[in-house]
């Protein structure tokens, strides 16, 4: 995957119950979500990263702690566990920051498993 198709997949965030989204950094409604994919080929408009529910308690506690949450793309990703990236995104702007660590992830309280974030509705 290229750094263009990284930025395109951080660029859109959504959680599993899909009542949070972002753009861009920025919330939208679905349709607008939905819009951002038009005119992409299917490859491109699968690239999202998927974040936990931010309407959850325990995930309102875990950024008002550490003043983030992570992410986990969705799409062409890579298979092995120790090249998957987890993306850390500013817990007010929704904005990325950077690459975590699996190790970063881990001491954040939510685990990867089968490509999947458990810091997401369970």
């Amino acid at each position: 995957m290229d750094e263009e198709q990284r930025r395109l997949q951080r660029s859109r965030q959504i959680c599993k119950n899909r009542c949070c989204r972002f753009l861009y950094g920025q919330p939208v409604s679905m349709v607008q979500y939905a819009l951002s994919r038009k005119g992409q080929t299917r490859e491109l408009s699968a690239l999202e990263t998927q974040i936990p529910c931010l309407n959850l308690p325990e995930t309102i506690s875990r950024i008002e702690s550490t003043g983030i949450y992570m992410g986990v793309p969705v799409g062409r990703i890579p298979t092995d566990p120790l090249n998957f990236p987890v993306y850390i995104f500013d817990g007010k702007t929704h904005q990325f920051v950077r690459d975590a660590s699996l190790k970063e992830y881990e001491k954040w309280g939510a685990a990867v498993l089968d490509g999947r974030s458990r810091a997401t509705h369970r």
